[in-house]
């Protein structure tokens, strides 16, 4: 009982979170930013693909993975690129995470620190 207890925290988060990029990548696909002159596409469809994103990544501790790796920062990373956010080299990441509604507009560059409370907001509006 004790075994099945701790395969299980270990291995959901996990396998949420590998759910949560299959379905990203072949479902709700790129976002991508509306061109200046443009107004922002305000389709169901849209919507629909921020709000699903939403629903397989609840917190913004990557479906709970975060917790698990601790601070291993080019783990976490890894994580957000497969996400879709573009990171640079050497990024120290808060323990608080961040939850991204749109990940594809999100360019971290090379050697940046995030303080504990440091909030990150993309979107398209």
């Amino acid at each position: 009982y004790l075994s099945f207890m701790l395969l299980r925290r270990l291995c959901s988060p996990v396998l949420a979170l590998a759910y949560a990029i299959i379905i990203k990548r072949w479902l709700i696909g790129t976002f991508t930013a509306t061109p200046d002159d443009q107004d922002p596409d305000r389709s169901d469809w849209e919507i629909f693909r921020t709000w699903i994103l939403g629903r397989l990544i609840p917190d913004p501790h990557l479906c709970g993975v975060q917790p698990l790796l601790g601070r291993h920062y080019e783990c976490i990373s890894a994580i957000y690129r497969l996400l879709g956010v573009k990171v640079g080299k050497y990024v120290y990441w808060p323990g608080s995470g961040f939850r991204f509604s749109e990940p594809d507009l999100l360019e971290i560059g090379d050697y940046v620190v995030f303080g504990s409370r440091s909030l990150l907001y993309t979107s398209d509006a």
